[in-house]
């Protein structure tokens, strides 16, 4: 399963506990790993999940940075696992995790938005329609019947 978040309105802590309660791995696809904001660097994001995160940004990254090898990586590795795409954008239809990775290319991914979860393919179709997008469920749902 694919997940996608954007970090702009999280604390380190929220992130940790949301990779945790997914038992998911972490995929950093910004192009440049680093933050403005306190605990969103690359060596800080390491520290804080150790071998849950994953900087896949020189593949997977925005800019024209999205490669077929980083989308053949995410296409073997979702298999079996849960992954967690990052980048910075709050809504996902802003940034190239929609645009260039699971719209195009993993139309079943699922965006978090706020309490909201949006797959790629629902979020792709009210673009093209101009119109809203259907909201698959919450995010707090999602973690109740992930409780560990």
């Amino acid at each position: 399963m694919i997940y996608t978040i954007g970090y702009a309105k999280l604390t380190p802590g929220a992130l940790q506990r949301l990779t945790r309660k997914l038992n998911a791995w972490l995929v950093d696809v910004r192009r440049y790993p680093r933050s403005r904001k306190p605990g969103f660097n690359h060596k800080q994001l390491e520290a804080l999940l150790g071998h849950a995160y994953h900087w896949k940004g020189d593949v997977l990254g925005g800019f024209g940075c999205t490669t077929p090898a980083g989308l053949d990586w995410l296409e073997q590795m979702h298999i079996g696992k849960t992954l967690l795409l990052m980048c910075v954008e709050h809504a996902p239809g802003d940034c190239h995790r929609h645009q260039t990775i699971c719209g195009p290319h993993f139309p079943r991914a699922v965006h978090i938005f706020e309490d909201e979860l949006i797959t790629a393919a629902a979020l792709q179709r009210a673009e093209d329609d101009d119109t809203d997008y259907v909201v698959k469920g919450s995010l707090s749902s999602l973690l109740k019947r992930k409780r560990l």
